[in-house]
């Protein structure tokens, strides 16, 4: 998402400046948290080249254990705020305009997910005491400030799946537009004479509980007597130990294929040669790597988990299932046997990218939505 943004500014002449909290997992010595107090800390910056290339700046906060911190317009955001004309922000969730709204500046973001979306599942995996500070008191002040900061920006969503969570939470009309991310058509575009048979897909953080990587681990163990030739690459990471003792206790290691992290040109490269892509998640915004999977010409099936359910059109580019292994394990087999229908699939799947999902499309309604939000700005 970030990427296409900078691209279209560059298109017209802007120069790009990055900005963002810097985690405290990542550069602790950044933030000010509560047992720092007694030592006199305070929050500082990182200045760095974003992908080598751009300007960015890492800003810590006090106390990074309260959420709700970590975009408070201290006076490092005020200063650097101060240094340029127009503020857009992109995002999983909204959080990250809050300097904007505290400080009254215009302001456009492009959101694929509400903030209570974006982090149920991985709020399933805190301590006991993390639940409890997140439930007492983070959860009642961000969604104060989701609500608000909807109420106050332009607001693009990721998905119409999206923009009715958005707007569920600060009311019709919050959401200015939707618009999904683009795909590269020219960089994944199917290769009939590429596709390995029975070779499946996904693509995803591992770590990531929405994800939900298992059930697609368990709907291969159900597979592994009646279709041995199935084959699974699992990109996105470097796996966990916690994965691979998952995929040795389920008696798969001869099926599972993990390729490490990829650039986009190699994953381009990868998808072409899938039979059919797997979304297993619980929650998506949208879902671009199932877009990028289609473009490919590579038919996906999907839990109905949001945002996938608007651009899988069932028997056309991909099936929708229910989220149990039973069910993906059908699925994939009703695929991969029939390769009429993976055929018809392969062309709706392309097709449907082609239609909807183009560079151009996009880039005209951000550009629609910059010149409301900054009149003048763009000529």
């Amino acid at each position: 998402m970030l990427g296409f943004i900078i691209r279209i500014l560059e298109e017209k002449g802007f120069e790009p400046y990055l900005a963002s909290y810097m985690p405290f997992g990542i550069y602790p010595k950044l933030s000010v948290p509560f047992f720092a107090l007694p030592l006199g800390r305070r929050p500082g910056i990182k200045q760095y080249l974003y992908a080598d290339k751009w300007q960015a700046t890492g800003i810590g906060a006090w106390f990074p254990e309260l959420e709700f911190t970590h975009y408070q317009p201290t006076h490092h955001w005020r200063d650097l705020m101060e240094r340029f004309r127009y503020h857009v922000l992109v995002s999983g969730n909204c959080l990250g305009a809050w300097p904007f709204v505290k400080t009254g500046r215009p302001f456009l973001a492009w959101v694929a997910t509400s903030w209570h979306e974006d982090r149920k599942d991985r709020i399933r995996t805190f301590p006991w005491h993390r639940k409890l500070l997140d439930t007492q008191i983070n959860s009642r002040f961000l969604c104060r400030q989701e609500r608000a900061i909807l109420r106050s920006g332009s607001i693009l969503a990721l998905s119409h799946y999206t923009r009715r969570s958005l707007e569920a939470i600060a009311g019709p009309g919050c959401v200015a537009d939707v618009m999904p991310m683009p795909v590269d058509l020219d960089k994944f575009k199917p290769d009939s004479q590429q596709v390995v048979a029975r070779r499946i897909g996904f693509t995803g953080r591992f770590d990531d509980p929405r994800k939900n990587i298992g059930l697609l681990l368990e709907a291969v163990a159900l597979l592994r007597n009646r279709r041995p030739q199935v084959s699974v690459d699992l990109i996105g990471s470097h796996p966990s130990y916690e994965l691979l003792e998952r995929i040795r206790t389920l008696n798969i290691e001869s099926m599972i294929n993990i390729p490490g992290p990829m650039q986009q040109d190699d994953l381009a490269l990868s998808l072409k040669s899938m039979d059919l892509f797997v979304i297993p998640s619980h929650q998506e915004g949208l879902c671009i790597s199932g877009l990028e999977a289609l473009a490919s010409g590579c038919p996906v099936i999907s839990t109905r988990c949001g945002g996938p359910e608007e651009f899988i059109c069932e028997n056309h580019n991909g099936l929708l299932i229910d989220s149990n292994p039973k069910a993906l394990a059908a699925a994939i087999t009703r695929i991969i046997d029939d390769p009429s229908l993976r055929k018809k699939m392969a062309q709706g799947a392309r097709s449907s990218m082609e239609n909807n999902y183009a560079y151009s499309t996009q880039r005209e309604i951000f550009w629609k939505a910059f010149c409301l939000t900054f009149p003048g700005a763009v000529q």
